[in-house]
């Protein structure tokens, strides 16, 4: 595989969106691994932190779809408080991109954690519409 970022990002990005999430995990992971490795030439340090937490949230989203499938049998890999760990190490390095905390909810959902989903889906309502789609779920799926 390539060493560099980009490419790898984006062949990470073209497996995720083809469901193809074993082989997303492997390109993300080598474009994190290539991101990391270039870190002494970044010039634009936000920059950077956005799509190190970025690639960290795609290849924890690869996990959680995994875990999600239907049939799946749950590995080591699979661990839902490492996912977990996952999202929030992406959300220490970039906290403002909601994608990451939308995630992060969708795991405590999966998990039947609803109270703990609306806890970290509420505050960044405002901020991201999709988040709305997954409140009415929580609603709906509350007593």
């Amino acid at each position: 595989m390539t060493n560099n970022f980009h490419c790898a990002f984006h062949l990470g990005l073209m497996y995720f969106r083809s469901q193809n999430y074993t082989k997303a995990k492997e390109a993300f992971k080598r474009a994190l691994e290539n991101l990391r490795a270039q870190r002494s030439k970044i010039v634009d340090e936000k920059r950077w932190g956005a799509m190190e937490a970025r690639t960290v949230s795609l290849h924890a989203q690869c996990c959680l779809y995994e875990l999600t499938a239907p049939g799946t049998t749950p590995t080591e890999e699979h661990n839902p408080a490492d996912i977990q760990e996952q999202f929030v190490q992406a959300t220490k390095i970039d906290n403002m991109q909601p994608d990451i905390w939308n995630n992060l909810g969708l795991l405590h959902m999966s998990l039947d954690k609803f109270e703990g989903a609306r806890m970290i889906l509420q505050p960044i309502l405002s901020n991201f519409t999709q988040v709305c789609a997954n409140i009415t779920l929580l609603h709906v799926t509350l007593p």
